[in-house]
């Protein structure tokens, strides 16, 4: 009985020796095997874009703004670019030029204090909402640039760039599906650009719709082709929904469009 006892041990240690020795990741599974993950790696995340209104200092709108409240000009009046300024200050003209050139220097703070006013001045001027909600995306105060963009959309509802940024915002607050809501607008109002397609496609693959996502990249790198993010986020919802020999085409796109994060997956998932 002893002896028994003694083989079954032997038998049970040279079992664990042999588990042991296996190397990690190479206990029989095929080479490249898609493995369930919510991530490749931390630098293949789903990102949309979002996109800023031109910031330019001397804008028609806000001159167009100012015309019924610059006084008229008289004759014992100073005229010239001097007068202009003096003409402007502390109207919203004023207050708006003054933020954009703010942000020109990336002065977020001070530049959203200057739209506070424009908005005290003026609380339905649609522009400054949505310049506002700029600046807060850029200091990530996400819930405010959420208002301003709200409101922004309420009083011009055919303003691309507002929707597009506020789908970018609901994203931010991992609210897909008001993402998608919001690029469903960008793409009514602008069916040309690539940008809603891509962002759409970024939250159908968070929702883990690979299909959809899929749709979506695509047209988004048919509209703009030398987008290798377009072709990257396409090969992770491939990926993701098993296809890794497509996957690895479109990364292979990517990299060839200077995408060194596909260079990288590459590597890892498809040699």
């Amino acid at each position: 009985m002893l002896n028994r006892i003694l083989v079954i041990l032997v038998m049970f240690s040279l079992l664990a020796c042999n588990n042991n020795s296996q190397p990690d990741g190479d206990k029989n599974e095929p080479a490249n095997e898609v493995t369930p993950t919510d991530k490749l790696s931390p630098d293949t995340t789903f990102t949309p874009q979002s996109e800023q209104s031109e910031i330019i200092i001397d804008t028609t709108l806000a001159d167009a703004a100012e015309k019924e409240e610059e006084p008229a000009v008289t004759e014992n009046k100073p005229q010239g670019k001097t007068h202009d300024y003096y003409k402007l200050k502390g109207t919203k003209g004023f207050h708006f030029k003054s933020g954009q050139v703010l942000y020109t220097i990336k002065k977020w703070h001070e530049g959203i204090k200057e739209f506070d006013t424009v908005l005290q001045i003026d609380p339905e001027f649609a522009e400054a909402y949505v310049k506002r909600g700029h600046g807060k995306m850029e200091i990530k105060d996400y819930k405010g640039a959420l208002y301003d963009l709200e409101k922004a959309v309420n009083y011009r509802p055919d303003d691309s760039i507002a929707f597009l940024n506020l789908g970018m915002v609901r994203y931010q607050l991992g609210d897909m599906e008001g993402c998608i809501e919001a690029n469903n607008e960008v793409i009514r109002i602008s069916p040309n650009n690539f940008k809603p397609f891509y962002n759409r496609g970024i939250a159908y693959a968070q929702l883990k719709q690979y299909d959809k996502a899929i749709e979506d990249f695509t047209s988004a790198v048919i509209l703009e082709p030398t987008y290798h993010e377009g072709f990257f986020n396409r090969g992770l919802a491939l990926y993701f929904s098993g296809d890794q020999k497509a996957a690895c085409i479109d990364w292979e796109k990517a990299k060839k469009q200077g995408s060194a994060k596909a260079g990288r997956v590459i590597e890892k998932y498809c040699r």
